[in-house]
């Protein structure tokens, strides 16, 4: 006695996949037609049956129906998935490193990667410039002499002065040493100024660089958003497609029907 449950297909091998696969090419203008009227259904079933029936005359290892080609082929243009996984920092800088040569001179204000891959650059460059200028204002102030060097000196240098005194006939010279004081000497006001107008440079470099990091984070939200509307509308398309090939096999099905009942 027969089982009453329905019997599992036998898998296509790689042979008959090929064999298919060909004779798909073959009509790959009326299969992949995207219209949905009758016309163009008819054409797609008449199109089908040619294939079952050129497969089957020419595959050795046995005949297949049809709803099993159409599943195969239609398996055939899926994907894979998965989550989003972004690129890490390193890597990022890299690849906008290599690509910039060819997405540079080709910039447009409506494409958000080619932004985002400037950005990266432009602070990569910005962060060079900090560190170089950060360098250079060092070795300026060390060059600024010390205020409490100058002062030190004050003993060093003396003030030689001659006094003449009237005496007799000839006249004779006496020196006379006198120190400087204190507040002869010391640092002139435009060495001050240098190192306050480095400083306050020194903390511009620091507010741009942190404003410059806060808008690439902006930017990195709103790429990772747009790769998600993006994954969910491409996924929205292939249930539709699906959809649709299921409409196809099911109204193809119906059509067969009809015809063996007139026959």
């Amino acid at each position: 006695m027969e089982s009453g449950g329905s019997k599992r297909a036998r898998n296509f091998t790689d042979m008959e996949r090929n064999l298919l696969f060909d004779l798909v090419m073959e009509q790959k203008h009326i299969i992949e037609n995207k219209k949905t009227d009758a016309t163009t259904i008819r054409h797609k079933n008449e199109a089908w049956a040619q294939i079952t029936q050129k497969y089957n005359s020419n595959c050795q290892t046995g005949p297949q129906k049809i709803f099993m080609m159409i599943r195969l082929v239609k398996n055939s243009y899926k994907t894979g998935g998965g989550t989003f996984t972004p690129l890490s920092d390193e890597l990022d800088y890299k690849i906008a490193t290599m690509l910039k040569p060819q997405y540079q001179p080709l910039t447009n204000v409506f494409d958000s990667s080619a932004t985002y891959f400037q950005g990266r650059l432009m602070l990569q460059k910005l962060e060079q410039n900090y560190t170089k200028y950060k360098k250079e204002s060092n070795n300026e102030k060390e060059n600024v002499p010390k205020a409490e060097n100058v002062l030190q000196a004050e003993n060093v240098h003396e003030v030689k002065q001659f006094v003449t005194q009237e005496s007799g006939p000839s006249s004779a010279r006496e020196m006379v040493v006198v120190p400087l004081s204190g507040c002869t000497l010391t640092p002139s006001a435009p060495q001050h100024n240098a190192s306050e107008t480095a400083n306050i440079e020194h903390e511009i470099k620091e507010i741009e660089l942190k404003l410059r990091q806060k808008d690439l984070e902006l930017k990195d939200k709103q790429i990772q958003l747009k790769n998600i509307e993006m994954m969910h509308i491409k996924r929205l398309q292939e249930i539709d497609l699906e959809i649709k090939e299921e409409l196809e096999i099911k109204s193809w099905e119906h059509n067969m029907k009809e015809n063996s009942y007139k026959l």
